[in-house]
């Protein structure tokens, strides 16, 4: 009987254990850390800011080895972000919730990192972004305000 109780709550524990995305999942702080992930769900938490995207600028560190996108919105306050780094398909797909995409959105140019940006706008409502990637990076995401900012910094792995 010890023996099958034994099994049960390691068999239980292990499962509990394998479900636990607790460590995948990283809140997006409001400003740089300097902690790279190369996986993982990115969330800013409850806010809701209605915006505009305004512009996506980009520029490469050579010497810190890492290049920085930045998304600016037309709003003081970041809007409500959800993402995710598919580290397989060496994509970052990024939700931007009641943000609305302008059609004169300026051209983001050559990059030594990034391959291009796809935008997805969801019934004028939202944005999806998806960024591909020319290789295996670690990202680090952070929000700035007055004006509002989305920063990613991607290093190659």
């Amino acid at each position: 009987m010890k023996l099958i109780v034994s099994f049960l709550l390691l068999t239980v524990s292990v499962s509990i254990y394998a479900l636990n995305l607790s460590s995948e999942i990283h809140k997006i702080p409001d400003r740089k850390k300097t902690i790279y992930f190369n996986r993982g769900i990115f969330h800013n938490g409850n806010k809701t800011q209605e915006t505009a995207l305004k512009a996506v600028r980009h520029s490469f560190y050579e010497k810190q080895g890492y290049e920085r996108l930045v998304f600016d919105f037309e709003s003081d306050k970041i809007p409500k972000i959800y993402g995710g780094l598919v580290d397989g398909k060496n994509q970052l797909h990024l939700d931007l919730f009641k943000v609305k995409l302008p059609s004169n959105i300026s051209s983001f140019g050559n990059s030594v990192i990034v391959d291009g940006i796809n935008f997805f706008p969801i019934q004028g409502e939202s944005l999806t972004l998806e960024i591909n990637f020319k290789s295996k990076v670690k990202i680090e995401l952070f929000t700035l305000e007055g004006p509002s900012r989305l920063v990613v910094d991607v290093i190659k792995i």
